[in-house]
């Protein structure tokens, strides 16, 4: 059996080198009007450029060639160009001459895939497909202007390609080989798996950010709005398709917790207030933080939701091809069989997903009678103890029901009567909507809810009051709300407190030598405190 390629390949200047004539061929096949042609290519061919030098512009200069970055119009026209190349690999698959891969047996076949000037191909691994590869690319660079950076491009071959074929391939091609296809569009793509090595570039990214600020300049409120709308969003984007390793997470969450109050490598600072009651909402006594963990799990639950409903998209089919197969499902080792780190991510927060969803079946649903969650007790598999007939794992909903109610007979266990009148109790569309509708319990429209995600994956339950969520509704400085904060928790840098902490055994006021130096008797009790105020 051949092997399979992948081929990551890098344009060198993809804006700057675009023909002009190629351009206007390509806006002529996607049948525009000819005066909004000549319109986009006035916009496209009367640009002058000119260098900064020494402080002054030297004299303009025209191009021949290219689309200027920053331009609204560019990404549109540089889409259109390369929407031609996918053309061309579509060519040489109907030939037969370019076999596209499949992730599984009877899933959909995939040729390439195109993010901007990001390229990655995938064909089988052989002669044949190779020079077809290498023919495509170069007839596309002739007719674009575009060029390919040999250097920069790479190829990998999966590990039943030996190393002979691996090298005469590779000559083909013109690119190197390379036992790791590493980063794409910023997430590191691993064979096989992740470690804690593959994601510090996270935490790193982190700490780099925190050197560019003066941050002993910054009030302890200063540095929370810091965390919240820029170190936090730092890990966001690997976090929507990965479940990152939980030294990275801790990683994650120390890194905000430290610049929070002031720490450094070089000095440590008295963390008041502990990380779990920050990351609480503002309502609960937080600060509205969250924790990298919840955080990765409701962005991966995100996921899960996406998946469900955006079923026709490319990746879903893929994924559902290969590890929702009946066979696979079948496995009693089906969680533990080996996956890629985006479907393990997603099993990671399968359990938020459920607990967070629900279906409302439709006419003729496809939805399993036991394992779906469509009744307020979630799957009805967790209600039935011991292994189910085989004929009844594949039970669906619309076997078991019509227009004349349900059809008790067809289940093979006994349900309990308070549960079968919960089910009768379902607002069943079985007339008025065709397809099943999932909802995220508790949304006002029943999208997907990040919030309420974030719950869940923290088991936060019900809201619990905080007396002192009065100090976000006053109309004063955030460093006076932050250190009313600290009030309200008793996590306030006096006496008391510090020997509560044994830092000190000296308990008492300096000021009037009487009593205990408590919160209440700094701000309020103390008699010399009372002079200023009054």
């Amino acid at each position: 059996m051949s092997g399979e390629s992948c081929i990551v390949v890098s344009l060198d200047k993809g804006y700057d080198k675009l023909e002009w004539s190629f351009i206007k061929d390509i806006l002529g096949k996607a049948n525009l009007p000819d005066n909004l042609i000549q319109v986009i290519m006035s916009c496209v061919s009367t640009v002058s450029t000119s260098v900064l030098f020494n402080g002054g512009c030297l004299e303009e200069f025209w191009p021949s060639r290219g689309i200027r970055q920053g331009d609204p119009l560019s990404p549109y026209l540089f889409i259109l160009c390369m929407d031609y190349l996918g053309q061309l690999i579509q060519e040489k698959c109907e030939e037969n001459i370019w076999i596209p891969i499949k992730a599984f047996r009877g899933g959909p076949a995939f040729s390439h895939l195109f993010f901007a000037d990001d390229l990655v191909l995938f064909a089988r691994a052989d002669h044949t497909n190779c020079s077809a590869i290498r023919d495509v690319l170069d007839e596309f660079c002739a007719i674009s202007g575009q060029t390919i950076s040999d250097s920069k491009s790479r190829v990998y071959f999966s590990p039943n390609v030996d190393r002979d074929t691996k090298e005469s391939l590779s000559d083909i091609l013109g690119f190197q080989s390379t036992l790791t296809i590493g980063k794409y569009l910023g997430i590191p793509i691993k064979v096989p798996g992740s470690s804690t090595r593959d994601f510090n570039f996270i935490v790193d990214r982190m700490k780099q950010k925190l050197a560019g600020w003066k941050a002993s300049l910054l009030s302890q409120a200063g540095r929370a709005v810091l965390v919240q709308s820029s170190l936090s969003t730092i890990p966001n984007y690997v976090m929507q398709c990965t479940h990152l390793p939980g030294k990275v997470l801790d990683g994650i969450d120390r890194v905000n917790k430290n610049f929070l109050w002031g720490s450094s490598e070089s000095s440590k600072r008295m963390h008041w207030i502990g990380w779990g009651k920050v990351t609480k909402p503002k309502g609960e006594g937080g600060l509205g933080l969250q924790t990298a963990k919840g955080r990765n799990l409701s962005l991966l639950a995100k996921l899960n939701w996406r998946f469900q409903t955006e079923g026709d998209s490319l990746w879903a089919k893929v994924i559902k091809s290969k590890y929702c197969s009946q066979q696979r499902l079948r496995s009693r080792n089906s969680d533990k069989l080996p996956c890629s780190q985006v479907w393990a991510g997603m099993k990671k927060a399968r359990t938020v997903f459920q607990n967070g969803t629900r279906w409302f079946p439709g006419r003729e649903s496809n939805l399993s009678f036991w394992f779906d969650s469509w009744t307020s007790r979630g799957p009805l598999r967790q209600v039935v103890q011991g292994p189910l007939p085989l004929e009844s794992e594949k039970l669906k909903i619309r076997d078991v029901v019509d227009e004349s109610g349900w059809n008790w007979d067809l289940i093979p266990f006994d349900l309990p009567l308070q549960c079968k009148k919960e089910i009768q109790a379902i607002p069943f569309a079985i007339t008025t909507r065709s397809q099943d509708r999932l909802t995220w319990v508790g949304a006002k429209h029943g999208d997907f809810d990040l919030q309420s995600a974030y719950r869940l994956a923290e088991n936060l339950g019900a809201v619990e009051p905080f007396h002192g969520k009065w100090v976000w509704d006053l109309k004063t400085l955030p460093r006076i709300q932050f250190f009313l904060w600290k009030c309200c928790h008793n996590s306030v840098g006096v006496r008391e407190r510090l020997a509560a902490r044994s830092i000190s055994t000296d308990v008492i006021c300096p000021l009037c030598l009487s009593g205990v130096e408590t919160i209440s008797h700094a701000l309020r009790d103390c008699p010399i405190i009372k002079d200023i105020w009054i």
